[in-house]
Protein backbone atom coordinates (compact mmCIF):
# COMPACT_ATOMS: atom_id res chain seq x y z
CA UNK A 1 0.00 0.00 0.00
CA UNK A 2 1.32 3.45 -1.17
CA UNK A 3 1.00 6.36 1.06
CA UNK A 4 2.29 10.21 1.33
CA UNK A 5 4.91 11.12 3.79
CA UNK A 6 6.34 14.39 4.53
CA UNK A 7 8.81 15.34 1.67
CA UNK A 8 9.02 11.53 1.01
CA UNK A 9 5.79 11.66 -1.88
CA UNK A 10 4.61 8.07 -2.30
CA UNK A 11 6.19 5.78 -0.25
CA UNK A 12 5.39 2.02 0.39
CA UNK A 13 4.13 0.72 3.79
CA UNK A 14 6.35 -2.32 4.17
CA UNK A 15 5.10 -3.54 7.57
CA UNK A 16 2.34 -3.24 9.67
CA UNK A 17 3.37 -3.34 13.74
CA UNK A 18 0.83 -4.39 15.81
CA UNK A 19 0.98 -1.53 18.44
CA UNK A 20 -0.77 0.11 15.13
CA UNK A 21 2.62 1.98 14.22
CA UNK A 22 3.83 1.06 10.21
CA UNK A 23 7.25 0.28 8.79
CA UNK A 24 7.61 2.53 5.57
CA UNK A 25 10.58 1.95 3.22
CA UNK A 26 11.32 5.14 2.34
CA UNK A 27 14.67 6.84 0.47
CA UNK A 28 16.29 7.22 3.54
CA UNK A 29 15.66 3.46 4.62
CA UNK A 30 12.99 2.22 6.78
CA UNK A 31 11.11 4.57 9.18
CA UNK A 32 8.41 3.96 12.44
CA UNK A 33 5.53 5.73 11.96
CA UNK A 34 2.10 6.72 13.20
CA UNK A 35 -1.09 6.28 11.62
CA UNK A 36 -1.77 9.70 12.22
CA UNK A 37 1.45 10.80 10.46
CA UNK A 38 0.05 9.54 7.10
CA UNK A 39 -1.90 10.85 4.32
CA UNK A 40 -3.69 7.92 2.18
CA UNK A 41 -6.45 8.13 -0.29
CA UNK A 42 -9.91 7.33 0.91
CA UNK A 43 -13.04 6.68 -1.01
CA UNK A 44 -16.63 8.49 -0.41
CA UNK A 45 -20.23 8.10 -0.75
CA UNK A 46 -22.68 10.05 -0.72
CA UNK A 47 -26.62 9.01 -0.84
CA UNK A 48 -30.08 9.88 0.70
CA UNK A 49 -32.65 7.91 1.36
CA UNK A 50 -36.35 8.92 1.25
CA UNK A 51 -39.39 7.74 2.99
CA UNK A 52 -37.24 7.73 6.30
CA UNK A 53 -37.72 10.56 8.41
CA UNK A 54 -34.02 11.41 10.59
CA UNK A 55 -36.53 11.82 13.57
CA UNK A 56 -38.30 8.68 13.64
CA UNK A 57 -34.99 6.99 12.91
CA UNK A 58 -32.50 8.54 15.66
CA UNK A 59 -35.56 8.07 18.29
CA UNK A 60 -34.54 4.19 18.09
CA UNK A 61 -30.78 4.09 19.58
CA UNK A 62 -30.77 0.33 17.60
CA UNK A 63 -32.53 1.21 14.60
CA UNK A 64 -30.04 3.70 14.22
CA UNK A 65 -27.17 1.07 14.25
CA UNK A 66 -28.35 -1.30 12.49
CA UNK A 67 -28.90 1.39 9.87
CA UNK A 68 -25.39 1.99 9.66
CA UNK A 69 -24.65 -2.01 9.82
CA UNK A 70 -26.76 -2.27 6.67
CA UNK A 71 -24.96 0.98 4.70
CA UNK A 72 -21.86 -0.84 5.62
CA UNK A 73 -23.24 -4.28 4.53
CA UNK A 74 -24.53 -3.27 1.52
CA UNK A 75 -22.30 -0.59 -0.02
CA UNK A 76 -19.23 -3.06 0.51
CA UNK A 77 -22.09 -5.79 -1.07
CA UNK A 78 -22.88 -3.41 -3.79
CA UNK A 79 -19.43 -2.63 -5.42
CA UNK A 80 -17.27 -5.81 -3.86
CA UNK A 81 -13.69 -4.49 -3.34
CA UNK A 82 -13.36 -3.69 0.45
CA UNK A 83 -15.58 -5.13 3.06
CA UNK A 84 -18.26 -3.96 5.52
CA UNK A 85 -15.56 -2.85 8.41
CA UNK A 86 -13.84 -0.61 5.83
CA UNK A 87 -16.96 1.70 5.71
CA UNK A 88 -17.37 4.54 7.97
CA UNK A 89 -20.94 5.99 7.91
CA UNK A 90 -21.79 9.57 8.72
CA UNK A 91 -25.62 10.07 8.98
CA UNK A 92 -27.47 13.69 8.84
CA UNK A 93 -30.93 14.85 8.90
CA UNK A 94 -31.95 15.41 5.27
CA UNK A 95 -35.05 16.63 3.82
CA UNK A 96 -36.48 15.89 -0.09
CA UNK A 97 -39.33 17.54 -2.38
CA UNK A 98 -42.31 14.70 -2.46
CA UNK A 99 -44.88 16.58 -4.92
CA UNK A 100 -45.94 19.21 -3.37
CA UNK A 101 -44.52 18.86 -0.03
CA UNK A 102 -41.32 18.29 2.33
CA UNK A 103 -40.93 15.02 3.75
CA UNK A 104 -38.12 14.10 6.02
CA UNK A 105 -35.04 12.06 4.56
CA UNK A 106 -31.90 10.63 5.79
CA UNK A 107 -28.21 11.32 4.07
CA UNK A 108 -25.62 9.60 4.45
CA UNK A 109 -21.50 9.86 3.62
CA UNK A 110 -19.43 6.60 3.63
CA UNK A 111 -16.38 7.19 4.40
CA UNK A 112 -13.99 4.00 2.90
CA UNK A 113 -10.70 3.17 3.65
CA UNK A 114 -9.00 0.55 0.81
CA UNK A 115 -8.08 -2.78 2.50
CA UNK A 116 -4.36 -4.08 1.04
CA UNK A 117 -5.28 -5.19 -2.56
CA UNK A 118 -7.21 -2.57 -3.19
CA UNK A 119 -7.08 1.24 -4.14
CA UNK A 120 -9.01 4.19 -3.72
CA UNK A 121 -8.69 4.63 -7.37
CA UNK A 122 -9.90 0.90 -8.27
CA UNK A 123 -12.81 1.11 -6.10
CA UNK A 124 -13.68 4.54 -8.13
CA UNK A 125 -14.10 2.37 -11.68
CA UNK A 126 -15.93 -0.25 -9.95
CA UNK A 127 -18.23 2.32 -8.48
CA UNK A 128 -18.38 4.24 -11.53
CA UNK A 129 -19.29 1.57 -13.99
CA UNK A 130 -23.20 2.12 -15.21
CA UNK A 131 -24.29 -1.85 -14.53
CA UNK A 132 -23.07 -1.22 -10.81
CA UNK A 133 -24.71 2.16 -10.64
CA UNK A 134 -28.34 0.41 -12.01
CA UNK A 135 -28.36 -1.90 -8.84
CA UNK A 136 -27.76 0.88 -6.13
CA UNK A 137 -31.12 1.66 -4.88
CA UNK A 138 -31.99 -2.98 -5.22
CA UNK A 139 -29.19 -3.33 -3.42
CA UNK A 140 -28.84 -1.01 -0.28
CA UNK A 141 -33.18 -0.96 0.56
CA UNK A 142 -32.71 -4.87 -0.21
CA UNK A 143 -30.84 -5.05 2.53
CA UNK A 144 -32.63 -2.81 5.30
CA UNK A 145 -33.91 -5.11 8.40
CA UNK A 146 -37.44 -5.47 8.77
CA UNK A 147 -37.02 -3.06 11.76
CA UNK A 148 -35.76 0.00 9.45
CA UNK A 149 -38.86 -0.91 7.21
CA UNK A 150 -40.64 -0.36 9.84
CA UNK A 151 -40.26 3.05 10.23
CA UNK A 152 -41.17 4.30 6.80
CA UNK A 153 -42.83 7.43 6.84
CA UNK A 154 -45.42 6.53 4.76
CA UNK A 155 -45.88 2.56 5.20
CA UNK A 156 -47.70 2.32 1.51
CA UNK A 157 -44.57 3.60 0.04
CA UNK A 158 -40.95 1.85 -0.52
CA UNK A 159 -38.16 3.64 0.66
CA UNK A 160 -36.08 4.65 -1.94
CA UNK A 161 -31.97 4.96 -2.15
CA UNK A 162 -30.46 8.05 -4.55
CA UNK A 163 -27.03 7.97 -5.46
CA UNK A 164 -25.73 11.85 -5.10
CA UNK A 165 -21.96 11.37 -5.52
CA UNK A 166 -18.88 9.76 -5.19
CA UNK A 167 -15.03 10.25 -5.25
CA UNK A 168 -11.83 9.82 -3.91
CA UNK A 169 -10.34 12.67 -1.39
CA UNK A 170 -7.52 11.68 1.77
CA UNK A 171 -7.22 11.59 5.26
CA UNK A 172 -6.13 14.57 5.63
CA UNK A 173 -8.59 16.67 3.41
CA UNK A 174 -11.91 18.22 4.84
CA UNK A 175 -15.08 17.44 2.22
CA UNK A 176 -17.47 20.40 1.81
CA UNK A 177 -20.00 20.10 3.69
CA UNK A 178 -23.61 18.30 2.76
CA UNK A 179 -26.38 20.38 1.42
CA UNK A 180 -29.35 18.80 3.61
CA UNK A 181 -31.70 20.80 2.24
CA UNK A 182 -32.19 23.16 -0.50
CA UNK A 183 -30.83 26.71 -0.51
CA UNK A 184 -33.59 27.95 -2.48
CA UNK A 185 -37.13 25.53 -1.79
CA UNK A 186 -40.06 25.31 -3.96
CA UNK A 187 -42.95 26.15 -2.42
CA UNK A 188 -46.36 27.50 -3.04
CA UNK A 189 -47.53 30.40 -1.13
CA UNK A 190 -45.43 29.49 2.13
CA UNK A 191 -42.29 27.11 3.02
CA UNK A 192 -43.15 24.32 5.19
CA UNK A 193 -40.33 21.96 6.09
CA UNK A 194 -39.71 20.45 9.69
CA UNK A 195 -36.05 19.11 9.07
CA UNK A 196 -35.06 22.82 7.59
CA UNK A 197 -33.84 24.90 10.69
CA UNK A 198 -34.25 27.91 8.90
CA UNK A 199 -37.23 30.41 10.05
CA UNK A 200 -37.13 32.28 6.90
CA UNK A 201 -36.07 30.86 3.69
CA UNK A 202 -35.29 32.62 0.04
CA UNK A 203 -37.02 30.04 -2.55
CA UNK A 204 -39.42 29.97 -5.28
CA UNK A 205 -42.90 30.46 -4.96
CA UNK A 206 -44.88 28.75 -7.52
CA UNK A 207 -48.18 30.97 -6.63
CA UNK A 208 -46.00 34.14 -8.05
CA UNK A 209 -44.70 32.21 -11.19
CA UNK A 210 -41.74 30.99 -9.25
CA UNK A 211 -39.79 34.68 -8.53
CA UNK A 212 -37.43 34.38 -6.02
CA UNK A 213 -39.24 35.18 -2.48
CA UNK A 214 -38.61 35.03 1.11
CA UNK A 215 -40.92 33.20 2.95
CA UNK A 216 -41.48 31.77 6.38
CA UNK A 217 -40.89 28.42 7.50
CA UNK A 218 -44.25 27.42 9.00
CA UNK A 219 -42.89 24.75 10.36
CA UNK A 220 -41.39 26.66 13.23
CA UNK A 221 -43.21 28.53 15.98
CA UNK A 222 -41.40 31.74 14.77
CA UNK A 223 -42.59 30.99 11.20
CA UNK A 224 -45.82 30.29 11.92
CA UNK A 225 -45.66 33.80 14.04
CA UNK A 226 -44.22 35.60 10.99
CA UNK A 227 -46.38 34.07 8.57
CA UNK A 228 -49.35 35.27 10.32
CA UNK A 229 -47.97 39.01 10.56
CA UNK A 230 -47.24 39.29 6.83
CA UNK A 231 -50.47 37.48 5.51
CA UNK A 232 -52.94 40.28 4.67
CA UNK A 233 -50.03 41.89 2.89
CA UNK A 234 -48.75 38.50 1.01
CA UNK A 235 -52.83 38.16 -0.31
CA UNK A 236 -52.17 41.93 -1.25
CA UNK A 237 -49.32 42.02 -3.13
CA UNK A 238 -48.97 38.63 -4.78
CA UNK A 239 -51.37 38.25 -7.23
CA UNK A 240 -49.78 41.88 -8.64
CA UNK A 241 -46.14 40.04 -8.61
CA UNK A 242 -47.79 37.29 -10.50
CA UNK A 243 -48.11 39.71 -13.44
CA UNK A 244 -44.20 41.12 -13.48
Amino acid sequence: MEVAYRNYGEVTIAKINGDGTYDLATSQGTETVARSELEYLLFFIDLQVTNLKWTTLVADPEALEQFKMAIQERLALWIGLFSAGDVFPQVYRSSVRDGNQWCGAVFVRAMITPPPGSTAGGIYVAWAKAETQALFDSTIIGGMPPRIRELATDPGKQMVATLLTGGTTTNKKTLHQPELYPSSPEFYCWYKNEDDPRIIACGNDSCQCRQPTPAPNVATLTGKILFALIMPWFFLVAPFRALV
